[in-house]
């Protein structure tokens, strides 16, 4: 399931690798490298056509900025989250789980026949997906729900 490519992408500065997890979480790809400095994330946005997402206000003292970049006012992740959806008008329940938290890859979906996974987990749920980088696999428990909450997003529907 690969992203419309009108979509977004993304690059997270160190101060906001949670904010890239919960884009993640809602199906965009973000990617990040804590340990990089703000000029080279810069850099890496404008070569790779990714929005940097920094807390870092030394813009054009420091570092030049990106052609599309937001400036982040908010400390707290889920605020960062609705900073970022408010400026650039995202739709943020419209993919969510449909990408691999840990690799970025967009999921695949995979039979249930196929899944190795707990035999509660097994008996609870219908559909399963798989990140064919990491091999994963992902279902919409109660952490789904439990996510979607805290993000303020409506959980993905069953058929999805």
């Amino acid at each position: 399931m690969e992203p419309p490519p009108e979509d977004p992408r993304f690059l997270v500065d160190g101060m906001a690798v949670r904010l890239g997890k919960y884009l993640r979480c809602l199906g965009y790809d973000a990617a990040w490298d804590p340990a990089a400095p703000t000029r080279a994330l810069a850099r890496r946005a404008a070569e790779e056509d990714r929005v940097l997402l920094t807390r870092n206000g030394h813009a054009g003292e420091e570092w030049t900025p990106p052609p599309r970049w937001l400036l982040l006012a908010a400390e707290d992740p889920v605020a960062q989250l609705r900073e970022v959806v408010g400026a650039l008008d995202l739709a943020p329940g419209a993919r969510a789980f449909t990408r691999c938290i840990r690799c970025n890859v967009p999921l695949r979906r995979v039979p249930r026949e196929q899944v190795r996974a707990p035999r509660g987990v097994l008996a609870r749920h219908e559909r399963f997906w798989t990140c064919p980088s990491c091999g994963t696999v992902f279902w919409h428990g109660s952490h789904v729900a439990n996510t979607c909450r805290k993000l303020g997003v409506a959980p993905p529907s069953a058929g999805a």
